[in-house]
């Protein structure tokens, strides 16, 4: 997964959130310290859970990113992880 990309407002894109993957959408982009942050929504989430993440945590909705995170929600389901 590559995560120095750079995203546009309405970029569909897979979020690290605390270990986990998640679908998103940026709905804000802001330079601090010469450095981009990104406000994400996460896919069927209140507005509540929007939070503002590093391009570090954000990967491109490609196909194999969309595959791992298949993969990790199978896992998490199969081992009972919470």
């Amino acid at each position: 997964m590559d995560s120095d990309l750079e995203y546009q407002i309405n970029d569909r894109v897979i979020v690290d959130w605390n270990g986990c993957l998640y679908e998103a959408k940026i709905i804000n982009v802001k330079e601090v310290d010469k450095k981009k942050r990104y406000k994400v929504h996460f896919t069927n989430w209140s507005s509540k859970h929007d939070e503002w993440k590093d391009a570090f945590f954000i990967f491109p909705r490609t196909e194999e990113n969309l595959n791992t995170l298949k993969e990790q929600r199978e896992y998490i389901a199969q081992h009972n992880v919470k």
